[in-house]
This record gives structure tokens, C-alpha cells and sequence, in this order.
């Protein structure tokens, strides 16, 4: 088991029961970030992404150039990734072994500095080095139906003006179908996915979390888009879209 002092190593009101029932009942749960100081980081960066002339970053060819801002989002969100996973594991009555092995590298997780190469996240040999991160514009691009890989994955979002009009999160929530998640999360609060990483684990110890099929259109129901990190949705606006920050976190 890990250690009780180590268990509340997450944010204040990041309660792993809370997590575990909202990501039941809905497919995904919505956190809300008290620290000030990050939330700007964030929101920074995000208003940055605005400007952006592609689709994502990293980018899919081309040199990968973390700045310092990009560094400081990666740090925030890995660290909010991987305290959310272990909230929701210390909430788990189970001894299985792949359970109590991934709380343990969750917590020496937090020990280890990222960004040994300024522009590389992880160096081969660190924990979680298997995650990604990404920065989406969604004028330039769109995500067509997917359920995500690996454990959890972690999301801020700066919606548009009016985002009925434009591209936006759509989950198909187990109680009530396709959701639009954009238009009810708030600007303070990040969202929360488990991945099919997490679902394999959860089916061992009995207790299956689903990952959850979700898009990024104006329409959930729509056709598939060929070539999607190319093109926007045609449904949408030319610009104005959502902006994002991803991060998905596996080993």
C-alpha cells in the first residue's frame, strides 16, 4: 500500500471518489484548478495557440521546439495527470499487483526532472516517458470519433465565443449519449478521460472505467473527415475555433 501521507498528494479538491464517480457516470469528470498561478500559465498558453498556423504541436513534420512556456504546461499538466490517476488508485480496494506497482511509481514519479534535453519531456529511462502532449487549433484541423489510449488524459480548453457554432468536445456520456462537454466547463476547471490503458487495468481488478468515444466536430453524428489533422471541419467557421492543451499519460 502506499504510504498515508503520500495518498493526499493531490490537489485540494481532487477527491479521488469524486473522480471515480464522475468518470462512471458521465465518462468524464471536470476538476477545478485553485491555484491561480497555473491556471494563468495555462490560460497563456492558450490564448498563445491562437495563433497558430497548423493544427498541432508537436508538429507532424519538422523540428520539436519546446519554449519556456510550452516547458512550464507540460510540468503542470503532467503533474495534474498523474495526481488524478492516483487518487482515483488510492480509492481502489484491490491487491493487485499491477495497481500497488503503478500508485508506487505514480508517487517517485514526482521526484524526477523533466526536460534533461530542453526539448524532450522525458529521457528514455524515466516513468511515464510513453506520455504525449499536444496543442490543437482547431481551425486548422478536427478529431473524427476515437476513444483515447493509455491511463488518463488530462485537458484545457479555451472554447470560442459561441461555441455551438463552432467545433466542440463531444463525449458520448454513458447516461445520457453524445454530450457537449465544451459549453459546460467552466474557465477555471480542466477535463478528465480515462484511456483504454485504464480500462484494461480497471476489467482486472473488477471494476471496469470505460473510455469513452469523443470527437472534436460540429456535429458528433457526422461523417467521417478524411485526412482530418489537415483540415478543419467543414461545418464550422474558417477561424474562431476551440484551442486546447492535451495530455495523455501513459508508461
Amino acid at each position: 500500500m502506499v504510504p498515508p501521507s503520500l495518498q493526499r498528494e493531490v490537489f485540494p479538491n481532487m477527491e479521488g471518489a469524486t473522480l471515480l464517480s464522475q468518470l462512471r457516470d458521465n465518462g468524464f469528470a471536470r476538476i477545478k484548478i485553485t491555484d491561480k498561478q497555473k491556471l494563468d500559465v495555462l490560460h497563456k498558453q492558450l490564448i498563445a495557440v491562437q495563433q497558430a498556423t497548423t493544427f498541432r504541436f508537436p508538429p507532424e513534420e519538422g523540428p520539436v521546439i519546446y519554449d519556456s512556456l510550452k516547458r512550464e504546461v507540460f510540468q503542470i499538466m503532467f503533474d495534474v495527470a498523474r495526481q488524478c490517476l492516483l487518487s482515483v488508485l488510492n480509492e481502489v480496494s484491490t491487491s493487485d499487483d499491477n495497481v500497488r506497482r503503478l500508485q508506487r511509481k505514480l508517487v517517485l514519479s514526482n521526484q524526477q526532472d523533466l526536460f534533461q534535453n530542453p526539448n524532450a519531456p522525458f529521457s528514455e529511462e524515466q516513468a511515464f516517458s510513453g506520455s504525449f502532449f499536444n496543442l490543437f487549433h482547431y481551425d486548422h484541423g478536427c478529431l473524427n470519433t476515437h476513444r483515447d489510449r493509455y491511463l488518463i488524459t488530462v485537458i484545457a480548453v479555451l472554447p470560442p465565443p459561441q461555441p455551438v457554432a463552432h467545433s466542440a468536445l463531444w463525449v458520448k456520456s454513458p447516461a445520457v449519449g453524445w454530450q457537449n462537454v465544451d459549453r459546460i466547463t467552466a474557465p477555471d476547471e480542466l477535463l478528465v478521460f480515462v484511456g483504454e490503458e485504464m480500462t484494461r487495468l480497471s476489467t482486472a481488478w473488477g471494476d471496469p472505467y470505460l473510455a469513452v468515444e469523443h470527437c472534436i466536430r460540429v456535429d458528433p453524428d457526422g461523417e467521417r473527415i478524411p485526412h482530418s489533422h489537415y483540415q478543419r471541419d467543414p461545418m464550422t467557421s474558417e477561424t474562431g475555433n476551440r484551442c486546447s492543451i492535451a495530455l495523455v499519460l501513459g508508461e
